[in-house]
């Protein structure tokens, strides 16, 4: 095989293996077993006979309507739960927002010291279809109908430690201290597992790992102090580095009842002249459905900062970047509701009662996954933060917009030397 085919052979090999994955949505009904004994009063004297013809209408010779009952359910559970099938804009949202979630501990407001930084700091990364108060809100609802939407949430903690490798080199060596004197590096890692109750959802649980490495380089050095001292301004920094963020989370959805009314007569000759016998009932499940969400990305920031320390107390920082992202969302969602016959009664001779039964319930199974799904490749994002600084003791609540309604918002606090 010539160098070119192999170099062909291997474009469509990597290719097929970068594609997404979706997995047809495999949904099963087992129907409710339903069986009939004691029904002796709605049929003087011929109780046995009455029970008879109804265990033949649910589960003996004449069920064919029974059949057709279930094979509408069937329908119905195709319609409401195969928007599980493909959900490639949910995976997306989820992928960008862990991304957004990977800069928790952030040192943006505070480059620039003299030796050493130490911040520990949590941070909320969420990918929204829009500003829209009222469609924030109906989120869970809207998931429930349309599970395919543009959004997404993820967590992050981590400790990050940032060095001044000028201060330590140059005691050992001046000039190359002196030659590394713009340049910071720092490194963070951190774990979280929480659970979140919630009505709708019921307990959302989050798990993530987050790691980095980071490289500064202050282009413009911290200027002095103006306004009689009352401010001072940190120069302009240059950053970049490499944050990988894996989350897993596991959340539950309630969809719509699916349900249907089912009312069936005795074929004729089951029962003496004049006993025709009439049984209705409903039969229903509620399904709720499992979504299971593991992301992981990896991305390249680069970002320029300045911030301004004013009264000695505040500090506010701004800054602009752009991430490079690369990873992969996978969603399986799984559901299994019991599927029943509820509010059975009988119909004999003009009397309607509740019928004698025993209902073992069948279920309503749900398997499908969208797996493979790549995060936005390039996202610009704005920042700013604004902080409190006792001495070294440093508070930073920093803020990140993603263009396209993206949002990061966390907590920092630690030291800064």
């Amino acid at each position: 095989m010539s160098i070119r085919m192999k170099t062909i052979f291997m474009g469509l090999a990597l290719a097929v293996v970068t594609l997404p994955v979706f997995s047809a949505p495999t949904i099963t009904i087992t129907a409710p077993v339903i069986t009939f004994s004691g029904n002796n009063a709605l049929l003087s004297g011929n109780g046995a006979q009455l029970d008879a013809a109804l265990n033949a209408m649910f589960t003996g010779a004449n069920k064919a309507q029974f059949d057709l009952a279930i094979a509408n359910m069937q329908t119905q559970a195709n319609t409401e739960l195969g928007k599980y099938g493909s959900q490639e804009k949910l995976a997306l949202g989820f992928a960008n927002a862990n991304n957004y979630s990977a800069q928790s501990a952030t040192l943006q407001g505070y480059q620039g010291y003299k030796l050493f930084s130490l911040m520990g700091g949590v941070m909320i990364g969420a990918q929204l279809p829009s500003f829209n108060p009222a469609e924030l809100t109906a989120i869970p609802d809207t998931i429930a109908e349309h599970p395919d939407i543009y959004a997404g949430f993820a967590p992050s903690l981590s400790f990050n430690l940032g060095v001044h490798p000028s201060a330590i080199i140059g005691i050992f060596n001046k000039d190359l201290g002196k030659s590394l004197e713009k340049f910071y590096m720092n490194v963070k890692y951190g774990t979280l597992s929480y659970t979140y109750p919630t009505a709708a959802q019921g307990d959302i649980k989050m798990n993530t790992v987050n790691f980095g490495l980071g490289l500064n380089y202050q282009w413009i050095a911290p200027g002095k102090s103006f306004l009689w001292g009352l401010a001072k301004w940190r120069g302009v920094n240059f950053g970049t580095g490499i944050n990988y963020q894996s989350n897993k989370v596991t959340f539950s959805t309630d969809i719509a009842e699916i349900s249907q009314a089912y009312s069936q007569t005795t074929p004729a000759g089951a029962l003496p002249a004049a006993q025709i016998g009439t049984v209705t009932t409903t039969l229903a499940g509620t399904p709720k459905v499992n979504l299971g969400l593991e992301m992981t990305t990896t991305s390249i920031p680069l970002e320029a900062t300045t911030s301004i320390q004013m009264l000695w107390l505040l500090n506010l920082n701004l800054g602009a970047g752009v991430d490079l992202v690369f990873g992969k969302t996978d969603i399986t969602a799984d559901s299994g509701s019991s599927f029943t016959a509820r509010d059975m009664t009988v119909s004999v001779a003009g009397v309607t009662q509740t019928v004698h039964s025993t209902v073992v319930p069948g279920t309503i199974k749900l398997d499908a996954s969208t797996k493979g799904i790549n995060p936005s490749l390039a996202r610009m994002r704005l920042m700013t933060g604004f902080g409190v600084q006792l001495g070294p003791v440093k508070i930073d609540v920093p803020i990140y917009y993603y263009f396209n309604t993206g949002l990061a918002l966390g907590v920092s606090a630690g030291i800064v030397w």
